[in-house]
């Protein structure tokens, strides 16, 4: 049917992110007709991890809200197969009255659902109080012992990410959601926001020009001290939250010495940062900026000598090629490198 467009979401099992990614690309490029009805088959939606349903959806919304006079409408065969994307909140928010709504399902032992935060009208410190409380919430999905070395990492790189995107994006609103997968020894989880993005930021707030050479801006900003203070207008220099830059170079190397993974996706580029060290880039069209931080559950590290390995072994190659902006603050967990 000319007026008909079916479009496949497909993520396949242990490929979900790069499929979503593939999927934003697909979604941006290939369909451009408005006032047709367009049509999103659910059947292999397969791999449900929260950077796959959180770029799925948001590259759906971002989609209907270019093409506002086209129909839209969803196909899903099997009900009883979406319970747990209905239990995320994910067909409710991009606008399919099926299932939960962001913000409604409970936290479990293996899954934080959909939760979109406000900071519009907060204060400083009461965003501050805010971001901690979820990232309590969400770092108890880790294990239930908040003093746990587990529970401490994951709350710092929640904080650190969270912190990250109010700070640098110019929104005041974020989506985020979290897994444990007991079968693999992972836990992660994604944060997106619909704001200015990495590049801009860095060129109009930090007044950084262009990344070296062989670099992109997004791999740029996990450079210790690169994005400092981005977003003026929402720091307090008196405030001992303030953020030195530090906080997307800190938890990707946490992510490798843990075993994990770290992906950063921001307007036309996409990064994803391996375990291994290893460093893949792709092209994508999503307008704001996202994050994946993975860690592994069976290793057993300490926040305070990850921090300190991290300062004796990663710090001083940068700083030793002058690529180190400014001296790590005191992060939003308390702690002082």
């Amino acid at each position: 049917m000319e007026n008909y467009v079916e479009i496949k979401v497909q993520t396949m099992m242990k490929n979900g992110n790069l499929d979503a990614i593939r999927f934003n690309k697909l979604l941006t490029t290939t369909y451009n007709k408005d006032s047709i009805e367009y049509c999103f088959d659910f059947n292999r939606f397969n791999d449900c991890k929260p950077f796959t349903i959180l770029l799925v959806a948001e590259s759906i919304l971002q989609f209907k809200s270019k093409h506002q006079t086209a129909k839209f409408s969803a196909k899903m065969d099997n009900m009883k197969s979406f319970s747990y994307l209905c239990h995320m909140g994910f067909f409710q928010y991009i606008g399919i009255s099926v299932g939960k709504s962001p913000n409604e399902s409970h936290n479990s032992k293996s899954c934080f659902p959909i939760k979109t935060i406000s900071f519009d009208e907060m204060s400083l410190e009461e965003a501050y109080k805010e971001i901690e409380h979820h990232a309590d919430q969400l770092a108890l999905i880790v294990e239930n012992n908040i003093k746990s070395d587990l529970f401490e990492v994951m709350k710092y790189s929640i904080i650190e990410m969270v912190r990250n995107s109010i700070e640098h994006s110019e929104k005041c609103q974020v989506s985020i959601c979290g897994q444990r997968r007991n079968d693999l020894n992972t836990v992660e989880f994604a944060i997106f926001d619909r704001g200015i993005g990495i590049e801009k930021s860095m060129k109009s707030l930090r007044k950084v020009s262009n990344p070296p050479a062989g670099y992109n801006f997004l791999e740029y900003s996990l450079f210790p001290g690169i994005s400092a203070l981005s977003n003026i207008k929402l720091l307090d220099k008196g405030n001992s939250y303030i953020n030195s830059g530090y906080g997307l170079f800190y938890t990707s190397e946490i992510c490798k010495q843990f075993e994990g993974g770290f992906i950063l996706i921001s307007y036309n580029d996409a990064i994803l940062v391996s375990s291994k060290n290893k460093l893949d880039k792709f092209k994508c069209y999503y307008e704001g900026t996202g994050v994946q931080v993975r860690i592994k559950t069976d290793i057993t590290k300490s926040l305070k000598n990850i921090i300190k390995e991290i300062n004796t072994n990663i710090l001083p190659k940068y700083k030793n090629a002058g690529l180190v902006k400014n001296k790590p603050s005191r992060s939003s967990g308390g702690l002082k490198p």
